[in-house]
């Protein structure tokens, strides 16, 4: 496809979910040192149910409780490794683990925590959660680009205009959220709310939880949006299947999707939330993006002032209300306040 002024970019960061619910990456990564540090028998047993899917059905004897206890140790020693790593994320811990039952379960431990944020987001609290009506977002998205048109002519115009996503989170709170607001809008039916979905491109950087109900189970694990599961082995079976959907840094990610292309093709990129962490940009590989200082619109709202003046020198800095606007614009604004005053979907927008 060559470039349009009507091709929209979305890079999402962990502060896009946070909104929501959802931690940043050291929240999370704090979250999961305190539960493996007092590991309690829901860990242990995830634990030991890793090792017998791995063929390892006894490696501390057979006795039970010595089983829990060794597993324990093992989980304790996990937690104090991570403690004292000096990591930044999750994921770039789990990128030093070699041993393959102990990334497993880091990975499925990110896949239980993440699962229960999204229950936490189903809250029908209008004053919370993924369709709270307040500071929210994704129902600006939605009113620019996914409202006001006829049903029939929508896929008409997403065809024209391009909207993609680039995001570097595990949930799945843009998919929900557009699914079931495209379902309760129009009053569709799942099938022709999964026609117009296809005109939408969605990628997550480091995987997701795993698929939901109605995308099907064809590349891992289906986990509805926040489904509550419990201890049983086959419930254990729907989380493991999911693992590899995650990937952390060092790990192979489908290398046929260069997200510099896609980029290029962009007239404008959206960095909503984003830490600009190292490792992630390089993943977007900038050094391959041409003319990088006419083309990203960026939050910077929560960093430090030291970051802020790095990212300012690289993508460049003008404010809403310059005389001359050449190249890309750092917003002192939350994302909800950015998306309601400066995103447009007309292809007019700044």
């Amino acid at each position: 496809m060559s470039r349009s002024d009507n091709d929209f970019l979305f890079i999402l960061g962990a502060g896009a979910s946070m909104d929501f619910g959802f931690p940043s990456g050291m929240a999370l990564m704090e979250e999961i040192y305190c539960k493996w540090r007092d590991a309690h028998d829901e860990w242990i047993q995830l634990y030991l149910r890793i090792l017998r899917k791995a063929g390892k059905p006894a490696p501390f004897g057979d006795d039970l409780n010595i089983r829990k206890n060794d597993a324990r140790k093992k989980i304790d020693e996990l937690a104090n490794r991570l403690y004292y790593s000096g990591a930044t994320s999750i994921d770039d811990f789990l990128s030093q683990v070699n041993d393959p039952e102990d990334k497993d379960f880091g990975k499925l431990t990110i896949i239980k925590l993440i699962l229960g944020k999204e229950a936490g987001a189903l809250s029908m609290d209008p004053k919370k959660g993924l369709f709270k009506f307040s500071d929210n977002w994704l129902r600006i998205l939605f009113a620019r680009v996914f409202r006001d048109e006829p049903f029939d002519k929508l896929k008409e115009k997403l065809k024209r205009n391009k909207i993609k996503f680039i995001t570097f989170n595990y949930d799945r709170c843009l998919e929900h959220f557009l699914f079931q607001g495209l379902k309760n809008y129009y009053n569709l039916s799942d099938e022709q709310a999964k026609e117009i979905f296809q005109e939408i491109f969605i990628d997550h950087v480091y995987g997701q939880l795993g698929n939901l109900d109605w995308q099907g189970n064809e590349t891992g694990g289906v986990l509805n949006f926040g489904e509550k599961l419990g201890d049983k082995e086959t419930e254990f079976d729907k989380i493991y299947r999911c693992k590899d959907n995650i990937k952390v840094i060092n790990e192979d990610r489908n290398n046929s999707k260069k997200y510099s292309q896609t980029i290029n093709k962009a007239s404008r990129v959206h960095m909503l939330g984003f830490g600009f962490d190292d490792a992630n940009l390089n993943l977007l590989e900038l050094d391959q993006v041409e003319k990088i200082k006419n083309k990203f619109l960026y939050t910077t709202f929560g960093l430090s002032n030291s970051l802020k003046e790095s990212i300012h020198k690289r993508f460049g800095k003008i404010y809403i209300g310059a005389a001359e606007q050449p190249g890309a614009v750092a917003y002192e604004k939350n994302i909800c306040e950015y998306m309601f005053h400066d995103f447009s979907f007309d292809g007019k927008n700044n």
